[in-house]
């Protein structure tokens, strides 16, 4: 079963208990499993998974694992970040100048929050009460403020899969080719060329960088199209995308804060990547004890590009780490 909705976000730069205007919305979806299908039992004894989605995508980055997973009897949370999606700011957010900074971690805590407190009437499913925990699932720049959230609320997380992403703060070797190219999307951006825009984001994360364009496949490429297209435009409209700047954990940074996380995690990376995501993703399985470290055949999106061998090692690292009751 599919609940969705929207939460209010609250101005970030309001004081404590002050009416002003909410900042914008922030569109969520809840996933909850069919219990007589699943014959598994959903609540406290499984964590609740909530995924955040990349920079260059919206909430439908996941549509490939919302349903396998419900269908094993997890509770799966999705949301568009704001700015992207079905998450818009306000007016009175968008006027002011400059805009503050939107802490994506912090109202990610707030909307766990909201959901516990909500009555779910519809749902009759959902027999017992969301889990008082969360395994945070993020990709690319949603990795970054998954291992933020989890760093942040040790206290709501009981797992954080960062995949394709680097932590705040983290600063490894350069590959001068890479370099080059992203060079040139800021040039693109500066002339404000959607369609040379659109293009480079569809091979630099669907190819690969350095890969031959077109490598990717059709459904992956086009996915890209799309959702860079509605980004790009939001950007230059000043609506969303890169145009809401965003805050996070400040000094110390998340990168040097990782040896914190005593929760089970993994750092996933795809070999066509760009050569940052990898070396941070070996830096992050390097800090923090125990985690695991997982490679596909890949550019920055094996969620999408590879569903099937995403979904079957989701599902087992979820099942080695976290006890349910059949």
């Amino acid at each position: 079963m599919a609940l969705k909705g929207y939460f209010e976000l609250r101005s970030p730069d309001a004081e404590e208990g002050a009416p002003v205007p909410a900042a914008g919305t922030i569109y969520w979806t809840l996933n909850i499993p069919d219990m007589t299908t699943a014959g598994l039992l959903s609540g406290p004894s499984r964590p609740l998974l909530v995924f955040i989605h990349a920079g260059i995508s919206d909430h439908t980055l996941w549509d490939a694992q919302v349903n396998v997973l419900a269908s094993k009897g997890w509770n799966v949370l999705c949301f568009d970040l704001f700015g992207y999606g079905s998450s818009f700011p306000s007016d009175s957010y968008l006027t002011k100048e400059p805009r503050p900074k939107i802490a994506h971690h912090d109202y990610l805590a707030n909307l766990i929050n909201y959901l516990h407190l909500r009555d779910f009437p519809q749902a009759s499913s959902l027999s017992t009460p969301l889990p008082d925990k969360v395994v945070v699932i993020g990709c690319s720049r949603g990795g970054s403020h998954a291992t933020d959230f989890a760093i942040a609320y040790p206290e709501l997380t009981a797992g954080l899969i960062t995949i394709c992403s680097s932590p705040d703060g983290f600063e490894g070797e350069v590959n001068q080719q890479e370099v080059a190219l992203l060079e040139e999307e800021f040039r693109l951006t500066q002339a404000r060329d959607l369609k040379a825009l659109v293009d480079f984001n569809v091979h630099y994360w669907g190819d690969g960088p350095l890969q031959e364009h077109g490598r990717a496949g059709s459904e992956v490429r086009e996915k890209l199209r799309a959702w860079t297209t509605v980004n790009v435009s939001r950007q230059f409209a000043r609506t969303g995308h890169m145009a809401i700047p965003y805050r996070t954990l400040g000094n110390p940074p998340a990168s040097s804060r990782l040896t914190e996380l005593n929760i089970p995690v993994a750092a996933v990376w795809g070999s066509f990547d760009e050569s940052e995501c990898s070396n941070a993703m070996r830096f992050v399985h390097k800090q923090v004890k125990g985690s695991t470290i997982q490679e596909f055949s890949s550019a920055h999106l094996p969620m999408v590009e590879l569903p099937d061998e995403f979904n079957a090692w989701l599902l087992a690292w979820l099942g080695s780490n976290f006890r349910w009751r059949e």
